[in-house]
């Protein structure tokens, strides 16, 4: 897992100085040559800060699994992928729920 981060990662510092080089140079205004760079910080920071929350599962969550309705299951396996469903979707949330405070 390290060795994949570090190959994942190794080259955004060269593509943030790249990209932070294009933003300052392509500034229309003389006054404020780092607007646009300003700009993508204050549009990053935006994004950053917007927490996401799953929507709460209900008993008919599982029906909007992508190839569902391809699987051709009966009303025995629809029930078992309908409890599968719901003890991932507990099981997942217990998990996040320990890491917040573990972490």
């Amino acid at each position: 897992m390290l060795r994949y981060v570090r190959e994942d990662t190794r080259y955004l510092l060269y593509i943030y100085d790249l990209m932070k080089r294009k933003l300052l140079s392509s500034s229309t205004d003389p006054n404020c040559p780092e607007a646009s760079l300003v700009e993508v910080y204050q549009h990053s920071y935006d994004l950053c800060m917007q927490l996401y929350q799953k929507e709460i599962l209900t008993e008919n969550s599982y029906l909007n699994i992508y190839g569902l309705y391809d699987a051709d299951l009966n009303g025995q396996q629809l029930g078992i992928f309908a409890g599968l469903s719901e003890w991932r979707d507990v099981n997942a949330r217990l998990e996040v729920g320990v890491a917040k405070w573990v972490g």
